[in-house]
């Protein structure tokens, strides 16, 4: 109940990569890219290898906010390297999982 009909609203802003669906294309080679979680959601998503128990939950689901990018890497082979680096990390451990895949539900964690 809010007397007198007086309420607040607070709205945060959206991230167009917040879902699998939506991912970033990321131009392999073109240079860096800037990116930013703070408004992202929750992805409870199955990540690779252990990590910290600071962010997992008991199981191998990452129980954090992140946000998605994708790279085509056709006329890659498995003996290229792809470089990602995560720069300028302001709170906790940072994690990168990296997928393969048709479709977001279709994608095996490497």
């Amino acid at each position: 109940f809010v007397p007198d009909g007086l309420f607040s609203i607070q709205v945060a802003p959206t991230i167009s990569n917040d879902l699998c669906q939506y991912a970033e294309e990321m131009i392999v080679g073109a240079g860096t890219l800037s990116g930013d979680t703070s408004f992202a959601t929750v992805d409870d998503i199955e990540v690779c290898k252990p990590l910290p128990s600071t962010v997992m939950t008991g199981t191998n689901l990452l129980m954090s906010s992140g946000v998605w990018y994708q790279a085509s890497l056709e006329g890659y082979d498995e003996n290229d390297a792809l470089e990602i680096r995560v720069c300028n990390a302001i709170f906790g451990t940072t994690v990168v999982t990296v997928f393969v895949g048709d479709d977001c539900d279709h994608l095996t964690c490497i």
